[in-house]
């Protein structure tokens, strides 16, 4: 594979489980966006796949990037008090938080790259079971504690004082009982609404506003970087396809993972804009297209779809052109920030140009 872009400089200077029923796994909308986070146990395919290495552009904050953001953090706390709107009411501030909670480790992806460092954060495990690459460089230091999806520990969190609880996904009664221990915000309660508007609430909590806009404009330019790597292949059509409990899917532009391949430039084939789920007979949706990325959330899903004829006659699966987004990468693409898009965007176009190489995989093979 091909080394990866750089992340911007200004970004990378200020950047300091619970197992489920695999049916379970899809409860929320969009089958899936939130189910994604929940699972805790999947191995990962070690076919020719878009994987999770690191790369030498990945590395801890420097003190330079320290400095930036203490100075920041000093400019922030002119900004108090503020009240603030978030997905389930709203949340008076006195003053710059300090003493921050992080109810699962996915709002970390929000908090460390605006300097907030939280005395706390539960540790649910995710998709993959542990942290994910994206956010082990900055956690050196922070506490966790091993938390269960959709059950905060109370006790554990009014321990730690907090003047700010952050959390996501949180169903009306956690809500509740966790706005009576401290401050609460929930940043996203819907499908719908995107990383950027998630980032910008996390700046507005924070005092961050500027430093938020920066860093969802450095990440966006991504896109066009990146894009510059796979502009040789932009007439080839991409199919984000796979077998995923049993059922068929397929991703149009609005969905996950297909919003990154559209990003670069890329044609989609897909019946329409959002997600399409049905039989796994269903792989003739897919035929038109010259690759076909598959994120590869359970290993033997990969293998179903492998050993599935009507997938395997494809000729994308025949030809090699065929490549399997791995677990890490596939939650990359699911729980969008901008610490998980720098590090997801150029390992999406790796696997672009893998397929459109014939370095992908070939079902049967």
């Amino acid at each position: 594979m091909s080394a990866h872009e750089p992340r911007p400089a200004s970004f990378s200077r200020l950047l300091g489980g619970h197992s489920v029923t695999r049916r379970g796994f899809l409860a929320g909308s969009a089958a899936g966006a939130l189910g994604l986070f929940l699972a805790a146990c999947a191995g990962e395919d070690d076919e020719p796949q878009a994987t999770a290495s690191p790369t030498a552009t990945e590395g801890a904050a420097t003190a330079t990037g320290t400095s930036e953001a203490t100075s920041t953090a000093t400019e922030a706390a002119s900004a108090f008090p503020r009240t603030v709107t978030h997905a389930l009411g709203e949340v008076e501030l006195e003053a710059a938080p300090e003493r921050i909670v992080a109810v699962e480790e996915s709002v970390l992806d929000f908090l460390l790259p605006l300097g907030a460092k939280p005395v706390l954060y539960g540790m649910v495990g995710g998709y993959i079971g542990r942290l994910p690459a994206w956010i082990t460089p900055y956690v050196e230091g922070l506490e966790s504690y091993e938390a269960v999806r959709m059950e905060p520990d109370l006790e554990v969190i009014a321990a730690k004082t907090p003047d700010l609880i952050v959390g996501q996904w949180l169903a009306g009664d956690q809500y509740d009982g966790l706005s009576a221990v401290a401050p609460t915000a929930s940043i996203k309660e819907a499908d719908t609404t995107t990383w950027q508007e998630v980032h910008t609430l996390v700046g507005q909590l924070l005092g961050q506003e500027e430093l938020a806009q920066q860093q969802i404009e450095e990440t966006e330019a991504l896109f066009a970087s990146e894009g510059e790597r796979v502009a040789q292949y932009q007439d080839l059509r991409v199919a984000v396809a796979y077998e995923f409990f049993d059922e068929f899917y397929i991703h149009g532009e609005n969905a996950p993972i297909a919003k990154l391949v559209k990003g670069l430039g890329l044609e989609l084939v897909a019946p329409g804009p959002d997600m399409t789920i049905g039989s796994t007979e269903r792989w003739q949706d897919a035929a038109e297209a010259d690759i076909i990325l598959s994120p590869g959330f359970f290993p033997e899903d990969i293998d179903k779809q492998a050993a599935n004829p009507l997938f395997a006659s494809l000729p994308a699966a025949q030809n090699g052109h065929w490549v399997v987004a791995d677990a890490e990468l596939s939650q990359a693409t699911y729980l969008e920030s901008p610490l998980s898009l720098a590090w997801a965007i150029p390992r999406i176009a790796d696997a672009i140009i893998a397929a459109a190489e014939g370095n992908g995989r070939v079902a049967g093979a």
